[in-house]
């Protein structure tokens, strides 16, 4: 049944963003959680904390980006045919997330550039 979807791009988009999603979600909680159990001494959360902060935040950051661009895909590939404005709507919704995330970071990312300057 697989063989049937090879053709579809939305299907290569699928298999991209799913794998981009795994390996970025992993990446960011092995991160977050070396923060975690890290011993760090006093003047390493001036620098370095927050440096690992901003580049935790990015990879958790691409790994929701992609969770939804792999949602999308898939649901642009069964529903694409049928009713066309049924993806476009999904794929809207699908962006709020994302709008929801960067903003409540946006002043934890805005401190960690600060702190690193």
């Amino acid at each position: 049944m697989y063989l049937l979807f090879l053709r579809h791009k939305c299907f290569t988009v699928f298999v991209i963003s799913d794998a981009t999603a795994m390996i970025s979600s992993s990446t960011s909680i092995l991160l977050f959680w070396s923060i975690i159990t890290s011993r760090c001494a006093e003047e390493e959360f001036l620098i370095r904390l927050p440096l690992k902060l901003v580049f935790r935040l990015g990879t958790l950051l691409v790994s929701v980006i992609s969770m939804v661009l792999a949602f999308t895909a898939t649901f642009s590939l069964f529903y694409g045919k049928d009713a066309a404005w049924v993806p476009l709507v999904v794929a809207v919704m699908a962006i709020v997330p994302v709008y929801l995330f960067s903003l409540l970071q946006l002043s934890l990312w805005s401190d960690a550039f600060a702190a690193y300057k």
